[in-house]
This record gives structure tokens, sequence and C-alpha cells, in this order.
């Protein structure tokens, strides 16, 4: 819990330098999503997503984050038995498929989505 508290202070603080960095909040979003799925917890998932969503918004690397977003709502389906969360994680890969083709995760989270 400790370490947890200290990587989010750490990544705040890199916000208010860079507030406009992409690559910090994708990394950031992705941070939470690990802590979220390690410790099943919803508002960490929905911290992540809107970290993930704000990287979204400040870059041109849309199918990385896109494919952080789809992992993010595959582990709240998950994890909450919601439907709806699946079906948001399949169609942003179905979208994100014709461009990163060989992406082995975008494969692989959609065969994580059906299951």
């Amino acid at each position: 819990e400790e370490a947890y508290k200290k990587a989010v202070y750490y990544f705040e603080k890199a916000a208010l330098q860079h507030p406009e960095d992409s690559a910090l909040y994708l990394k950031w979003g992705e941070m939470l999503l690990v802590s979220g799925k390690r410790k099943r917890e919803l508002p960490i998932l929905e911290q992540s997503l809107e970290k993930l969503n704000l990287a979204l918004r400040k870059s041109q690397r849309l199918d990385e984050i896109l494919i952080s977003i789809a992992d993010c709502y595959l582990t709240i389906g998950i994890q909450q038995e919601s439907i709806d969360a699946l079906k948001m994680s399949y169609e942003r890969l179905l979208g994100v498929s014709q461009t990163s083709m060989e992406n082995y995760r975008v494969w692989y989270l959609m065969g994580m989505t059906l299951i």
C-alpha cells in the first residue's frame, strides 16, 4: 500500500511539471490498471480509465492507449461480471485491430472478452 501511494505521488508531481505529456498519462493509467487488477478494486480501475482517456485526448498514439483502455474495460468486465464493460473492451479492440494487426495484445484481449 505504501509503494502504491508513493507511485501515485510521483506521477502527480510529474504531471504538475509536464501536464501535456500524453506518455505520462498513459504510463500512469497503466500503473493504475496493474494495481487495480492486483487489488481487485474498481475505484482504482476507474482512475486508470480517467488517466488513459486523458492520455487519449493529448496524444496521436491512439492505438497503444486504446489497447490499454480496452484492457481496463476487460478487467472491470471480469471483476464486476459486467457484459457492458466486456462489450466496450471488444468494440475498442475491434477498431484498433484494423491498424495494429501485428500487436499480439489486441488479439489476446479480444479473445479474453469472449470467454
